[in-house]
């Protein structure tokens, strides 16, 4: 599966409301997305957001710790992958290795420009992804919200 990657600059500390943004984004488009969260916690935290960040929407999602099986839910949140049964999107709050990106067909990652450490980290996924040959896009939030994802 050829996988592309939308590397999106962040400017300021709002990624989970933007990470909502995005993934609405693309459910209205009706494409099937894992969110790939670091543990209960933050997956916990995800759930209760998807519900709330805004009053005029709704993401039907699910969360579970182990991505094995399909779900109904076109939105997962999940702290670890094992399968992608169909799922096509998947939105790297926490990296992943490069084997678990080749099993989908966008990839959603961020720049974290605003916090030094954050920039380094995401700097050398950027390098990992373009070492490892994907195809990789940069844009800005406003940008990708406007754009047509394919």
């Amino acid at each position: 599966m050829d996988t592309k990657i939308y590397f999106i600059v962040l400017n300021s500390p709002q990624k989970q409301k933007i990470v909502c943004d995005l993934v609405e984004k693309c459910y209205l488009e009706k494409k099937r997305v894992v969110i790939n969260v670091k543990d209960q916690e933050e997956g916990e935290r995800f759930d209760k957001l998807l519900w709330n960040w805004k009053q005029s929407s709704f993401v039907p999602h699910i969360y579970l710790n182990i991505l094995r099986t399909s779900q109904l839910e076109p939105v997962l949140l999940t702290s670890q992958i094992e399968s992608n049964p169909d799922y096509k999107i998947l939105v790297v709050v926490e990296p992943v290795s490069t084997e678990i990106i080749k099993n989908f067909s966008i990839v959603i990652d961020f720049a974290e420009k605003y916090d030094a450490t954050r920039l380094n980290q995401s700097r050398e996924r950027y390098k990992s992804y373009r070492d490892g040959g994907f195809k990789i896009e940069t844009m800005q939030p406003g940008e990708f919200l406007m754009a047509t994802i394919n």
